[in-house]
């Protein structure tokens, strides 16, 4: 299409995130980055595009200069917020395309078209993957002056592009998907489209394959239309990292990849991404989804990158008949204990997710899959509640009929606030829907689920208490049947059980059964102003783990102490050597990780154990029978550069609870413990 344009015309690409808080989305918007770098490839002398991540850059650009079109990526977590700045800037001026797109859209066509009937704001929404289909639209709008009826008229079906024409929907399917990314979808960072994003709150996202092979019907990316997964070149990725450590101002970066290790070309991303470790500093941790079925080759990478990389084996469940419904096929076990193994051996942090309330979940089932993970030696089990995302099989109405859906709806933590639209305070929250039961799984098992949940995230993630594991593996205790015994005793009888009170409390005022009451709540009752405060809307498990884990680490030492002894007593093995090794130990788990913020002070601690011998598995049962009359002396502290790492997190997130809350939901806590050093 020809095109003749004598002065080029001002374009916005929008991902807002919200920042009242604090930043909630913290990765460079790399889609919209995807967007601009394919749209100036075919129209470079005809635009001009600007990208936005923070709602004010955007108030400010505004007044400034008016662009003739804005396009805004649409999440669970800035729904509402990007809608209230689209309905602003239509008021303002009419004549601005407005377009939208992302995942968070109906399947259903009836769906689509009552959405687009509720916003009238959007003059078209792009479905499916982005590039080609809103090129052709930035073309068509280019070629018609960016008259919105015009447009819409000469568009036609193109796949992708849907809107309203004479009061009719215009459903044209999904946005084909471009086959060889590599070619035609220019690097959004070697084009300096993403320059303005290297700041201190932003962790640089990049991506090394698209698409994704699975089915899972709770998720955006099961649907059939992204089931090949494309890749970019080695090269390409390998500049893309060296021009980002160059230039990032955070410790730790996040691929955009569903399945990183599914190509046998990771192995070498993996040993580039080392190469420029070494030479950098950056990246000290990777944030990523690997491969569900190349274990082999995730052991690989791990070895490689060591404690840089997180090693994932998400289940979701590990019930035959909950797989069956959500259309997904885990690893084996076995398979999951050797990589764990690995993991441990190359000091790579493993991690699992599993969600509660599944279709055919129970309660039985749930903590089966706990246990299962528990006992195969996964480090961080990452629980999560099912929530129904628009454009996902699990959300439409033959789903909800088929499996009863109890739900209700509940403030995204974080995702509000006050804000400037364009000259007008608005107060604005982003809500999701919840199940807290189901046909299998009563709601008073889901809350006990939860309790259990509070209970692993507490006293088995973040490697709170490895020590004391590790140091009855060889006494035939097991780490499930420990964190059993420690939940009875927390909820019931020890000093922890006012945090479980808490927990559950918050739950039951933090959920709604109708959107509408919360809706009413938040803007009609003052009630916005309790969640800006933090009184409501925290993510309850990961506050509560926070409060007992940087508030009360004694306590928590205390309850696992107590029940390892508990156990042993049980099994008439617990004598005094054993009791003052547990009060050492607990002792060396609080100097070792309480009072994280108190990054300047070193500890030194005596005590008739080598406690360095923790760092050889094979070794901890000679630790623990070798006490002596000789005295060991440790240092506990930080070096120069790691207090340098630990620093720029705290600023990046904060070092107040709800910071701390936020930054170990995203990155594994034992990046601030301090390190043990023999001094004699």
């Amino acid at each position: 299409m020809m095109v003749q344009i004598n002065n080029p015309e001002k374009i916005y690409l929008v991902e807002l995130t919200h920042t009242y808080i604090t930043v909630d989305a913290k990765n460079s918007p790399l889609a919209i980055g995807y967007l601009a770098s394919y749209a100036k490839k075919h129209l470079a002398e005809k635009i001009i595009i600007d990208l936005f991540k923070y709602p004010t850059d955007l108030v400010n650009a505004f007044e400034s200069t008016q662009p003739r079109l804005i396009a805004f990526s649409n999440y669970m977590w800035n729904e509402n917020l990007t809608y209230l700045f689209a309905q602003r800037i239509k008021e303002l001026n009419p004549d601005i395309l407005i377009v939208f797109g992302g995942p968070n859209y109906p399947v259903d066509d009836e769906e689509k078209k009552q959405l687009l009937e509720m916003h009238p704001e959007v003059d078209f929404y792009v479905d499916g993957e982005g590039e080609l289909a809103f090129c052709h639209l930035l073309q068509t709008a280019l070629a018609n002056n960016f008259n919105l009826t015009a447009t819409k008229n000469q568009l036609g079906r193109f796949p992708g592009i849907n809107y309203f024409l004479q009061g009719q929907s215009v459903l044209n399917g999904y946005a084909q998907r471009i086959s060889n990314i590599e070619e035609n979808i220019p690097s959004p960072y070697l084009t300096g489209v993403l320059d303005k994003f290297f700041d201190k709150n932003l962790t640089p996202l990049l991506q090394t394959s698209r698409g994704c092979p699975y089915a899972c019907t709770f998720c955006h990316d099961g649907a059939k239309y992204a089931n090949k997964t494309y890749k970019y070149s080695q090269q390409r990725i390998k500049e893309e990292l060296l021009y980002v450590a160059k230039r990032s101002q955070v410790p730790s970066l996040t691929l955009a990849d569903l399945n990183w290790g599914i190509f046998p070309q990771d192995i070498a991303v993996a040993k580039e991404i080392k190469k420029i470790k070494d030479k950098y500093g950056w990246p000290l941790n990777i944030q990523t989804a690997t491969a569900k079925n190349q274990k082999d080759r995730i052991i690989e990478m791990s070895e490689i990158l060591g404690n840089s990389m997180i090693v994932g084996a998400s289940i979701q469940s590990s019930d035959d008949v909950v797989l069956k419904n959500i259309k997904r096929k885990n690893i084996s076990t076995d398979t999951i204990v050797k990589m764990a193994a690995n993991s441990a051996k190359n000091q790579a942090t493993t991690f699992t997710e599993i969600i509660i309330g599944l279709p055919g979940d129970s309660k039985v089932k749930h903590l089966k899959s706990v246990y299962d993970m528990l006992d195969a030696g996964i480090q961080n089990i990452n629980l999560y509640q099912f929530i129904l995302l628009p454009g996902t099989e699990d959300a439409n109405a033959e789903s909800r009929k088929k499996y009863q859906y109890q739900t209700a709806f509940r403030v995204i933590p974080r995702c509000l606030g006050i804000y400037d639209v364009m000259g007008v305070g608005k107060s604005i929250s982003e809500i999701h829907e919840v199940v807290i039961g189901n046909s299998t799984m009563p709601h008073a098992d889901y809350l006990e689920c939860r309790r259990f949940s509070l209970t692993v995230m507490i006293f088995n993630n973040g490697e709170i208490l490895d020590e004391l594991y590790k140091s009855v593996v060889h006494l035939k205790l097991s780490r499930a049947e420990i964190i059993s015994l420690i939940h009875t005793n927390a909820t019931k009888s020890s000093h922890l059980k006012d945090i479980y009170d808490a927990f559950i409390e918050d739950e039951e005022i933090n959920f709604w059964p109708n959107k509408k009451d919360l809706e009413k709540y938040l803007f009609q009752n003052n009630g916005l102003s309790k969640y800006i405060s933090g009184k409501r809307g925290r993510n309850q498990l990961h506050h509560w783990r926070s409060v007992a884990v940087f508030e009360r680490l004694d306590q928590v030492v205390k309850c696992a102490t107590d029940s390892v002894e508990e156990l042993l007593l049980g099994k008439n093995r617990l004598d005094d050597e054993l009791r003052q090794y547990f009060c050492d130990l607990g002792k060396l788990i609080l100097l070792k990780k309480g009072k994280l913020t108190e990054i300047q002070e070193d500890r030194i601690f005596t005590t008739s154990f080598d406690f360095s011998l923790l760092e050889h598995s094979f070794k901890i049962g000679k630790l623990i029978e070798q006490k002596n009359s000789k005295k060991h002396q440790f240092s506990l502290g930080y070096t120069p550069e790691r207090l340098k790492v630990i620093s720029s997190y705290f600023e990046q997130y904060g070092a107040d609870l709800r910071g701390l809350s936020h930054l170990t939901h995203r990155y594994p806590a034992q990046i601030f413990y301090r390190d043990l050093v023999k001094i004699k």
